[in-house]
């Protein structure tokens, strides 16, 4: 199978999945914290199986102590902050606003990897940040509640990928996903011993969470076959940015989230732009 079809795949998947993630928090009584803890713990297990296939490893945890349990913190929480922000705003605003975590990853690279800023990265960091403002209702520097939950949400995963890239230079990617699903859940679940209680109502009502967990494995399995197939993240990184104008497109087809389409697509656009940039 030639990469990019994989690619596509990556694409698809986590853009209905994100239609999927909305639908399963819109409801009032959705739980978010005990929607991220279920969540962790399917997606480790479907991770699992694929890693099982292609040879899992023992994650060499005693080796990177520092770097794991950053992941698990930062993974953990932002996992928390952006179910607490689908539960808030549409899923098309949402999308948006997590491109800003590639500009915290930048960041974060160039002062702890001593990585170079260009200009070009500068430019693409400005273009995310006008977009986010665009699809903000209050069209002011001001973001409301839901947005701030997405922003503190994927800065933490920007800061995640940081701290990956000490052991994935070491170790094999795929078994380190698996921890990385994981470890996330034992985190929220020892913060939050008493959400055990949710697991039930959740598994058993839970089609939308499931469904997205699916949809998300898939995601996470494309990428990593697609890089096994031979593309290097150089070029898969930039073309599964697709998934932020499709995701866009899809919410107003599907959620009826065509307040100010023009508007989102536009700061899709420039959103997508941003990201080539800085990737």
């Amino acid at each position: 199978m030639n990469w990019l079809v994989l690619a596509l795949v990556n694409i698809v998947s986590i853009s209905i999945g994100n239609l999927y993630q909305r639908k399963a928090m819109q409801a009032e009584d959705s739980d978010p914290i005990g929607y991220a803890i279920v969540f962790q713990f399917l997606l480790g297990f479907a991770v699992l199986l694929f890693a099982m296939v292609v040879g899992f490893k023992l994650p060499p945890i005693a080796t990177y102590p520092l770097n794991f349990a950053l992941s698990a913190v930062f993974y953990g929480i932002g996992t928390l902050c952006m179910f607490q922000a689908a539960k808030l705003i549409e899923a098309s605003e949402l999308t948006i606003i997590a491109a800003l975590g590639s500009m915290v990853t930048i960041i974060a690279s160039v002062i702890v990897l001593h990585e170079n800023f260009s200009l070009q990265q500068a430019l693409g960091v400005l273009l995310i940040f006008i977009a986010i403002i665009m699809v903000q209702k209050k069209r002011s520097l001001k973001l409301d509640r839901g947005a701030w939950w997405g922003v503190v949400g994927t800065c933490l995963f920007g800061l995640a990928v940081v701290s990956d890239v000490f052991v994935i230079k070491h170790f094999d990617p795929v078994s380190y996903a698996v921890a990385m699903c994981f470890m996330p859940g034992i985190l929220l679940l020892c913060l939050f011993p008493r959400k055990i209680k949710v697991f039930k109502p959740i598994v058993s009502s839970g089609r939308n969470l499931f469904i997205f967990v699916f949809l998300y494995a898939i995601q996470v399995i494309s990428y990593y076959a697609a890089l096994g197939l031979g593309a290097n993240a150089s070029q898969l990184s930039p073309i599964t940015r697709a998934q932020i104008i499709l995701t866009v497109l899809l919410s107003a087809i599907f959620l009826r989230e065509r307040d100010r389409l023009w508007l989102k697509l536009g700061a899709a656009i420039l959103t997508t732009a941003g990201v080539l940039l800085i990737t």
